[in-house]
């Protein structure tokens, strides 16, 4: 059946019969009854199949055992750092036609996948890893052990697709393990649409869908050998189907799940995930990458027993010691939206991450339809205090937080953009160790995909942002030394030449407007506020400003401090020095 996956060794197999397994086949007591394990029995043969006519129409064959179903891959046959990368081939039953078949992913494809629903991973092959990477280890002839874990909780939406590329572009990934899991690899600068370069691999894979065979266009190149595990520094793990609730395959938490009353499910729980051990050994930093899913991200939930809390909780605490703390960062835009609904898991986010949900949508609460606001990094982050955007959309519900005050330092590490009557809004949270809070944790409200340089121009402060984070807060968490291979520097990423959207538009009786520019270089600047028939109505400034944004407020009044007409109105900026010159327009009320 069409768009319908059977994972499990073929009777045409030639070593089908060595190693299948045996196994009791199961059937339903009563054909008209619910299906439930009450009603389903694999020791017996029903009555009902006692009919010849039945049983022929239902595909009995006499034979009360199967070797279907069996795994293909035994436990305990991987030991850690195993990596199997794998795809799935469909072909149809009847007619059984060989040259006829779909694979998934499509190894010849790699952005969109269109058979997985679609992905946007971009990967030609999935795979899945055995924690730890002992390969990594310098006992096996690696650099040194993975010091974090990244956790994939966003399946398919994308996500993968620019943490791996990031990683590969500051250095988390070494350079013979580009492309290790994935598939492919950027190798130079990509010219995009607008004429403006982007040198990460997440931007040349979304800005088309690419081919793998014959080609992929300059700076672009094809993996075709095996890679091992991802990541240098960290270790990778993937919880599949996660955007549904209860279908979530291998969350963190999966060994910690309630096993009891499974009936004829029981004993067939999966290994895959971690021990609490492993990560108590093995990592003292955890990533957790949640997407823009907004309910029932961590388990336990119902029909899901994985809990992922427990085990969360249990890492960040056990022996913990606030000298040599474990570090926790998540990063979502709906997570702490979600995790608010549950009590236990709600306590998780006050108690740990130090914050609480003040509105689900920045979007909503500011009114503001800017595309790219700004998104003010505070000091934890950099002494350079840079400015970055994400993305701010009605389909986007971006979290914003508030700071939970009983954690001792706990503070705002990233405000979204607001103007004073109508803020601040508090884009995430950071809580250090202390002796009553014994780890450092960080809560970014907002999708890794929407984090972008300042006006969105560039996926560029993706990696300054993560360099920031990994050195200045995490640093002593997990020593980070950046290798950047973009090819422009990171201390122009935010210094160039532009006027923002004027803040405060409408301009309401009492209220001011904020006009947001920005310098490539130092410069003299005027600032000047025009009427619609282009008479100047008020100088805001004449004088050099720095480098770097800067902001000038106007209160609605002309040259003579008398407030003005009702009616449209254009602040122009000009560059003296480098002759730049924009104007936005502002609309005044009464």
């Amino acid at each position: 059946q069409l768009n319908r996956w059977q994972n499990t060794y073929s009777e045409q197999d030639l070593k089908f019969g060595t190693l299948g397994i045996l196994k009791n086949k199961c059937f339903l007591i009563d054909t008209t009854g619910v299906l439930t394990s009450t009603n389903i029995t694999c020791s017996s043969v029903p009555d009902w199949l006692t009919d010849p006519d039945i049983r022929v129409r239902a595909g009995y064959d006499n034979n009360v055992q199967t070797k279907e179903f069996t795994k293909i891959i035994p436990d305990g046959l991987l030991t850690a750092g195993s990596s199997v990368q794998y795809f799935f081939r469909q072909q149809d039953v009847v007619p059984d036609d060989p040259t006829v078949f779909v694979m998934c992913p499509d190894t010849c494809r790699i952005f969109p996948q269109p058979n997985e629903g679609a992905s946007f991973d971009a990967h030609r092959w999935q795979q899945f890893s055995i924690l730890p990477d002992r390969w990594k280890d310098a006992a096996y002839g690696g650099t040194a052990a993975a010091c974090m874990l990244a956790l994939d909780y966003n399946d398919r939406r994308g996500d993968e697709r620019a943490f791996i590329s990031l990683a590969d572009s500051n250095g988390m990934i070494k350079g013979p393990k580009h492309g290790a899991h994935n598939g492919w690899y950027c190798t130079g600068a990509y010219l995009a649409s607008d004429g403006t370069h982007d040198y990460t691999r997440e931007n040349v894979g979304a800005l088309g869908q690419y081919d793998a065979i014959g080609g992929m266009g300059a700076g672009k190149i094809t993996i075709w050998k095996h890679g091992g595990e991802p990541g240098s520094t960290f270790d990778f793990y993937q919880v599949k189907a996660a955007e549904s609730s209860n279908t979530g395959a291998g969350g963190i938490g999966a060994r910690l799940s309630n096993r009891a009353g499974m009936g004829l499910a029981a004993g067939k729980f999966g290994r895959q995930a971690p021990t609490p051990e492993m990560l108590r050994v093995y990592y003292k930093l955890i990533f957790l990458m949640t997407g823009d899913l907004n309910t029932s991200i961590l388990g336990p939930v119902t029909d899901r027993g994985s809990d992922d809390v427990a085990i969360l909780e249990d890492f960040l605490s056990y022996g913990a010691d606030y000298l040599h703390p474990r570090g926790l960062w998540v990063m979502g835009d709906g997570f702490v939206e979600s995790e608010s609904n549950d009590p236990y898991h709600a306590s998780f986010v006050t108690d740990y991450l130090a914050c609480s949900l003040r509105d689900p949508s920045y979007y909503a609460l500011s009114g503001s339809s800017v595309l790219f606001p700004d998104l003010v990094s505070s000091s934890v982050i950099s002494s350079r205090n840079h400015i970055f955007t994400a993305q701010n959309s009605c389909i986007w519900t971006n979290d914003v937080l508030n700071v939970n005050a009983a954690i001792p330092g706990a503070t705002v590490q990233l405000y979204y953009e607001y103007t004073p009557s109508n803020g601040p809004y508090i884009a995430g949270t950071f809580a250090p160790s202390s002796a009553s809070h014994p780890y450092v944790t960080l809560m970014d409200g907002y999708d890794l995909m929407h984090l972008r340089a300042r006006l969105g121009n560039s996926s560029v402060g993706r990696q300054v942002y993560f360099m920031d984070v990994l050195v200045n807060t995490f640093g002593s968490v997990c020593p980070f030394t950046p290798a950047p291979s973009l090819d422009a520097p990171f201390n122009t990423v935010e210094n160039v030449n532009f006027l923002d959207n004027v803040w405060g538009n409408p301009m309401r009786a009492g209220g001011s407007a904020v006009v947001s520019f920005s310098l490539a270089k130092k410069d003299r600047v005027e600032i000047k506020v025009y009427d619609v028939t282009g008479r100047q109505v008020r100088t805001l400034a004449d004088r050099t400003f720095e480098a770097g944004p800067q902001q000038v407020r106007w209160d609605g009044t002309n040259d003579q401090g008398q407030r003005v007409a009702r009616g449209v109105y254009f602040t122009q900026v000009k560059y003296i020095g480098s002759r730049f010159v924009d104007a936005k327009k502002v609309t005044v009320l009464k």
